[in-house]
């Protein structure tokens, strides 16, 4: 290590001899300004010394971009270098940069950039990530784009709609809430034909909307905002509905993107431009931060490799079961998760337990009825989920003003009801397990899951029922927002039970 270090030291040195001392009295170091590849003739064989050159000097052709600066790694032969970035700055040759933190919804925090192309337009693509956990005054606006006749923007809103606005018109499309500190990909794309108007979120196709603004053109000339609502070019910023979290990866296409293009490419951050307006412009844009040391985001991710993943039961037994988290006291819920099984005894779906109040929820299949049970109380209704060993999506509702409850299966309402423990609530503190059941007599052979079993979600409200359909086409990777999937890998199962990675849950189209 001392030799290598000695080489780096010496501007000329492409490579050294090295003796080490178990041949002689001390070891030798001896530098070189040539490696073998170039005087390959001078190379000559010596008893006890080894030759050390490729790789000497990683950095040697590498460039770091954006005034990053490359630094050796001598214990990654793989990647023997880093570049370390600049602030704002990430990826390998610090190729892009990273994206912007919003934290104060009432300071005017803001990046905007002007689109600069003037051209009649008929059609639009926009495409952006974000994270974000809160929505401080109920709207929440990560983008926006205005010119002189067209506007197009994009908000949350803290009952769970995401609405768009196309000029003055706006659709809203409810699902479930965004904001859960997870990255997400987002797409709207628009065309005057039909006025066609359709969201995306993390490649998946939410809505579609007909006749919104249909016939019209735009010039395309104006300025996109990051973090604000503008209703003027660049300016008249309602602090009241800006964004707080992290926006990073906004491209703008002139063409309405297919769903396949946009669903491959919600998977990996920075894999594409746009060609009105693409991200890597954004390092040349204006940016406006009351505290910008407080404006750099965290390292965007695509898919959520912690939600890809099943869990499988292999085997009737009263020993394999998985814990997941402790829940709050709930007045309503919505349980939602995808099986896959072929065996055609009695099996548990979902169970929740408390001290004293065992089967506070407990979703489950005996003698081919599938059975809800809500604080022991159950009804049963004639029906199971097929054996088939294809995927299927589950979702049981219920709230307590009325004790109403609905089960779905593959977006299809099979059965409802009211009267179920109406005026109570689940009790807080207790367990969730998944694969079986956990009553008075412990775990019973006869209760265990035995197949697959994914996306295990749980909130705390009623999902509609036109947000339960949309799960119910696509194996995503939607978090719950008192349960969410990932939370299943936080304790290691009991007994045989695997994680098979990555996830095979599929739903047919």
């Amino acid at each position: 290590m001392e030799c290598t270090l000695t080489c780096l030291r010496h501007a000329q040195c492409e490579s050294f001899n090295y003796q080490d001392n178990s041949v002689g009295t001390r070891h030798v170091c001896e530098l070189n300004d040539q490696t073998r590849l170039t005087r390959s003739r001078d190379l000559l064989q010596r008893n006890g010394f080894s030759y050390y050159g490729t790789g000497m000097k990683p950095c040697l052709n590498v460039i770091c971009q954006n005034g990053g600066t490359c630094h050796p790694v001598f214990d990654n032969m793989a990647v023997p270098y880093c570049c370390q970035c600049k602030q704002r700055y990430g990826g390998r040759h610090c190729e892009h940069i990273m994206g912007f933190r919003f934290t104060n919804s009432s300071s005017g925090d803001h990046v905007s950039i002007p689109v600069g192309e003037n051209i009649e337009t008929v059609s639009l693509t926009v495409c952006v990530r974000f994270k974000a956990s809160q929505v401080k005054h109920g709207i929440s606006s990560p983008v926006s784009y205005v010119t002189g006749d067209f506007n197009a923007v994009l908000q949350l809103h803290a009952n769970r709609t995401i609405r768009i606005y196309i000029k003055d018109q706006y659709s809203d499309f409810p699902y479930v809430s965004l904001l859960d500190n997870t990255w997400h990909h987002v797409c709207s794309t628009w065309e005057t034909v039909g006025g066609n108007l359709s969201l995306y979120i993390d490649g998946l196709l939410i809505g579609q909307k007909q006749g919104v603004h249909p016939g019209i053109t735009f010039n395309s000339s104006g300025t996109f905002v990051i973090g604000q609502l503008q209703k003027t070019i660049g300016g008249q910023f309602l602090l009241n509905e800006s964004f707080l979290g992290d926006v990073t990866d906004v491209n703008i296409w002139k063409d309405v993107l297919t769903q396949s293009i946009i669903e491959e490419r919600s998977r990996e951050c920075y894999s594409h431009v746009g060609d009105l307006l693409d991200w890597p412009a954004f390092s040349t844009g204006s940016l406006q931060f009351y505290k910008e040391v407080n404006s750099f985001p965290s390292e965007c991710s695509g898919f959520d490799p912690s939600t890809n993943y099943d869990l499988e039961f292999p085997r009737r037994t009263d020993e394999d079961y998985v814990y997941g988290p402790t829940l709050p006291a709930l007045s309503a819920f919505t349980v939602s998760f995808f099986v896959s099984f072929a065996d055609n005894g009695d099996k548990t779906f979902f169970n929740y337990f408390a001290k004293g109040a065992l089967n506070e929820i407990f979703i489950h299949e005996r003698n081919k009825y599938f059975t809800v049970r809500i604080r022991r109380v159950a009804r049963q209704h004639d029906f199971n989920i097929p054996p088939d060993g294809l995927w299927h999506h589950v979702v049981v509702t219920w709230e307590n003003i009325n004790g109403t409850y609905e089960i779905f299966v593959n977006g299809q309402t099979m059965e409802t009801g009211d009267g179920l423990q109406n005026g109570t609530n689940i009790k807080a503190g207790g367990t969730v397990v998944l694969g079986n059941d956990k009553d008075s007599f412990g775990f019973q052979k006869r209760d265990a899951y035995v197949g697959k079993i994914s996306r295990v979600n749980l909130w705390d409200y009623v999902l509609p029922r036109e947000t339960i359909a949309l799960l119910s086409q696509h194996c995503g990777k939607e978090n719950g927002e008192i349960i969410a999937w990932r939370d299943f890998r936080a304790g290691p199962p009991h007994g045989e039970v695997y994680i098979r990675e990555p996830s095979s849950c599929h739903r047919p189209q």
